[in-house]
């Protein structure tokens, strides 16, 4: 059976001519009894066997007239061809058979058996015979398939044809190297049989295809030296398919003809593997990259040349022989190879998918659908050989034709969008240049035009790889383009980065997180939750005194000085500062009111430290004053769709900014409301004193304020624990409205601490209550 899609070019490869000349010379022939022939005027197409390097710079300088397309693609390309080159058997080869007749002169040769054999379509046990006259038979061209011949017959077929060995093959072994043989055979040496494949009954009948490539020994003992040596081929045809498919068709000596067909059978699994990877490969990146379906097409084109690769010619023949199934993956490689190929040229190049395209996408998978029912009897049954025949004879041409028509497709969008791929479009046009070289040649090789080895597989490989090279060439420009915009995005970040932190910055992050959001991007109008938290509000006692001192650039510096001081203090304490109130502070505590009153004691004593700094700087030392209230409120954002900002409404603000005023009358450091002194879980751990009992205004309760005493001077703290029980009956005296016990009460703790001005304050407020009376509202609201 003949893959027109699967031949290797052998010859050339392993140094066979690469250049043919014509010229007539007289040569002395011998018929196939050994007896002399009258000789004649003949054409014989002769090969040079050692060209000179000049003719191969030749080439090479028709090359680098291609690479003014792309010389660095060609080049690559180029550079692999001769890696592929030296992996293949180098021997050099003698001429072919000519009128059925071969001379062997030289062993360390390997000899051509293509070209003009004998041919009979009928069968005789005679046939095989070393006697047997057949030169009155047709001369048939080897290697074609006989249908090619014009010969519609399906059965057993004869070929025949001499050689002659020299002196230097007496006592030596001689093999021969058989090609792709439709669909089974035997072979004769001298009326021996020496091999065969597949199985063929006595009556003719077709009972086992085989198709294998394979090498034959011939026994020196069955050889004649100097005289001819026939060989007979009996083939069984399968559908009228029958003869010398492919031209890997070799004689020489067994060393040589061993060592061409292991080299023949690593080239092949190389072959196999390099598809299979590339396939594999393109196909895994297509997996992480689903937008890039031209990666899964050419991965499926990979797959399928390696599938066809192995359905004819590789070592797996030697590990799992099914000829049947190896034709059914040859057959899939060919039929569905223009499918995939339309398809990776349509989205590698983002062209349209025209009504004429999706015909020919669809007519080979009519075509492949009808390929696998013609293998359903075949599968099942592995004895109904006439579908195979009639599918390789009918409906293969139509696959071949659109595999012509898909190279063109791509060829045609290649050059389409040459100017908008300049690099890789190049790349691909020396591919198909190639492709579309070895197809011809391969044609007209099978055809019998030429006589030479096909090389269409050695092309089909390096226009796979230039599809590869495109790909990444297509790929580098992509990275490089991503590379490029991932540092204009990373520099937008940045940007971005500098800006969304200077916005976050206007609104804290404990404030986003109680809201629930994770950015200030998610904030909207209106947003809000209700919680209950601690409320700080401290200030600078004085500031408008101090900042008269002071230049505006001397003002904003010791702002920030002071506050970039406390900021941290708050934040250890699990709080935020929510506003800054120009020298004051408005911090808010969503844990216990225990973090608030403990971030307030230590904001004082760190104030004692800042002032000693200051005055060695010989700056005025400076009070703050704390006052902290706990309640519900409400964080929420107000404003408008252009500029909105985060508040915090409710009484408690108002309280708490209330208590802290209370801090300058009372002289105190921190003031907390009751709320917040009944949610400490050890109100015992503080120094504190009851204070005072006041009322908000707008409000009817009573409302009881503590003295926090910590954070205070050490002497001073003293003093005010000493006094604290009479203080503290003071306040409760004033309560009940007895202003001079309140008054004898108070003047004993000034002889003790002279100067605390809350007790000096009580007394001036029993004084004026005695003398003026006590009023309805005695106890006013601040």
């Amino acid at each position: 059976m003949q893959s027109l899609l699967s031949e290797t070019y052998y010859s050339l490869l392993n140094g066979e001519s690469r250049f043919r000349i014509s010229k007539t010379r007289r040569m002395k022939l011998i018929d196939c009894r050994g007896f002399p022939v009258k000789p004649r005027h003949l054409t014989e197409k002769t090969r040079i066997m050692n060209p000179h390097p000049r003719q191969f710079k030749e080439r090479a300088g028709l090359i680098g007239a291609a690479s003014s397309i792309s010389k660095k693609s060609f080049f690559l390309l180029f550079f692999w061809s001769a890696v592929f080159l030296t992996a293949i058997p180098s021997n050099e080869l003698s001429a072919q058979v000519e009128l059925g007749n071969l001379r062997i002169e030289r062993a360390d040769r390997d000899y051509s058996m293509n070209g003009k054999w004998y041919f009979r379509p009928s069968d005789n046990a005679a046939f095989s015979a070393s006697d047997y006259f057949h030169t009155h038979w047709n001369l048939f061209e080897a290697a074609k398939s006989w249908h090619l011949e014009g010969y519609d017959y399906d059965g057993v077929g004869w070929f025949r044809m001499n050689f002659v060995l020299s002196e230097e093959f007496r006592g030596k072994n001689v093999a021969i190297m058989i090609p792709y043989i439709e669909n089974a055979h035997e072979f004769f040496v001298n009326g021996v049989l020496i091999g065969k494949k597949g199985k063929i009954s006595e009556s003719g009948n077709l009972l086992e295809s085989d198709t294998r490539n394979d090498v034959y020994t011939i026994d020196s003992s069955v050889l004649k030296v100097g005289t001819p040596n026939s060989i007979a081929v009996r083939v069984r045809s399968a559908g009228g398919l029958g003869g010398f498919a492919l031209t890997d068709f070799y004689i020489g000596s067994e060393e040589n003809i061993k060592r061409r067909f292991n080299l023949h059978l690593i080239w092949a699994s190389v072959l196999f593997g390099f598809f299979v990877f590339c396939g594999l490969y393109h196909i895994l990146f297509y997996s992480v990259r689903k937008s890039e379906t031209h990666y899964l097409y050419f991965g499926a084109l990979c797959i399928l040349a390696g599938m066809q690769t192995l359905g004819y010619r590789t070592v797996t023949y030697w590990f799992y022989n099914d000829a049947w199934l190896n034709q059914f993956l040859n057959g899939t490689g060919i039929i569905l190879f223009s499918v995939f190929m339309i398809l990776f040229f349509h989205t590698f190049f983002r062209s349209s998918f025209s009504t004429l395209s999706k015909l020919f996408v669809l007519l080979p998978s009519l075509i492949y659908v009808c390929f696998v029912i013609s293998f359903l009897p075949i599968i099942s049954e592995k004895r109904e050989y006439f579908y195979i025949g009639l599918f390789w004879k009918n409906l293969l041409p139509l696959a071949i034709v659109n595999i012509f028509v898909s190279i063109i497709y791509g060829f045609y969008h290649t050059l389409r969008n040459l100017k908008r791929n300049k690099s890789e479009g190049k790349v691909l046009l020396v591919g198909f240049a190639i492709l579309l070289f070895s197809l011809l040649h391969g044609f007209f090789s099978y055809m019998g035009y030429i006589n030479q080895n096909s090389f269409m597989e050695f092309g089909f490989l390096l226009f796979l790889f230039s599809i590869a090279f495109s790909l990444s060439i297509r790929f580098s420009q992509i990275h490089s383009k991503t590379e490029l915009l991932n540092e204009q995005l990373y520099n937008k970040n940045e940007e971005l980065t500098k800006l969304y932190t200077s916005y976050a910055r206007f609104v804290p992050r404990e404030f986003l997180n109680n809201l629930g959001k994770h950015s200030i991007l998610d904030v909207s109008l209106g947003d809000q939750i209700e919680k209950e938290m601690s409320v700080m509000f401290s200030d600078i006692r004085s500031f408008t005194e101090l900042s008269e001192k002071m230049t505006p650039e001397e003002n904003f510096n010791f702002i920030n000085s002071y506050l970039k001081r406390m900021n941290p203090i708050i934040q250890s304490h699990s709080g935020y500062i929510d506003k800054y109130l120009g020298d004051g502070i408005m911090a808010l505590f969503q844990e216990s009111p225990e973090n608030a009153v403990d971030a307030a004691i230590e904001m004082q004593n760190y104030l004692i430290t800042y002032n000693q700094y200051r005055m060695k700087s010989n700056y005025a030392s400076i009070l703050i004053g704390i006052g902290i209230h706990y309640g519900k409120m409400i964080l929420g954002t107000i404003g408008s769709d252009e500029r909105m900002e985060g508040t915090v409404i409710s009484d408690a603000v108002n309280v708490s900014s209330r208590i802290e005023g209370l801090t300058k009358i009372y002289g105190s450091k921190i003031i907390i409301s009751e709320q917040t002194m009944y949610r400490l879980p050890d109100p015992d751990k503080y120094n504190y004193r009851l204070l005072d009992s006041i009322t908000v205004k707008g409000k009817s309760d009573h409302l009881c304020v503590y003295e926090i005493m910590d954070g205070t001077e050490a002497a001073v703290l003293e003093l005010k624990l000493y006094t604290k029980p009479i203080f503290e009956k003071a306040v409760l005296e004033y309560m009940k409205q007895d202003f001079q016990s309140c008054i004898e009460y108070m003047r004993r703790v000034q002889e003790i601490y002279s100067d605390d001005r809350a007790a000096h304050l009580y007394i001036l407020r029993c004084e004026q209550a005695m003398r003026q009376g006590v009023r309805d509202a005695w106890n006013a609201p601040i």
